[in-house]
């Protein structure tokens, strides 16, 4: 990829728009630059006339119309991207149920009172121990999933997959 191509991504991040939309504007960028570079302007100066790819953005979106969605379209589309969070943590939910239930259940089973809870076997202790630790970063690594998946869909797409379903951008 040269100077142009990483610039024109740059800008087509930003952009929300349908694809010929973005085609056609693509192809306004390429023109223009081929136009400056045409005149003997260096590449690098091309670049720099044109513009930073937010400024090209901004520019492009301030001519957009844009149609706010309404309180049930985005309540839809919150619950469509809560289910696809839900889909895919199931496994690790279901795992940290499992070996949080068997560690407690060692445990109150080895020592019911929970008072002399280091005169059991040291090592079966030491097992379920970590079996409950694995179940505490099982359920840390779901938050972390909950917490970044819209900055991650956001920044990587614009729009999370419930956005997406409903058309919204």
């Amino acid at each position: 990829m040269n100077a142009i191509d990483f610039y024109i991504r740059d800008v087509m991040r930003c952009i929300l728009a349908n694809q010929s939309t973005k085609e056609k504007l693509e192809e306004d960028l390429r023109t223009h630059y081929d136009s400056l570079t045409a005149g003997g302007m260096n590449p690098t100066e091309a670049l720099e006339r044109m513009g930073t790819p937010d400024e090209i953005c901004r520019e492009f979106m301030q001519e957009i119309p844009r149609q706010f969605s309404g309180i049930i379209e985005r309540f839809t589309a919150f619950l469509v991207d809560m289910a696809v969070i839900f889909l895919v943590l199931l496994p690790a939910i279901f795992l940290s149920m499992v070996l949080w239930q068997q560690s407690y259940t060692f445990l109150t089973e080895l020592d019911p009172g929970m008072e002399g809870f280091l005169l059991g076997d040291p090592l079966r202790v030491f097992l379920h121990v970590g079996k409950a630790g694995v179940a505490g970063m099982l359920f840390l690594s779901i938050m972390a999933v909950v917490l970044l998946y819209w900055p991650f869909f956001e920044r990587l797409t614009a729009v999370t997959p419930g956005k997406r379903l409903l058309g919204m951008k």
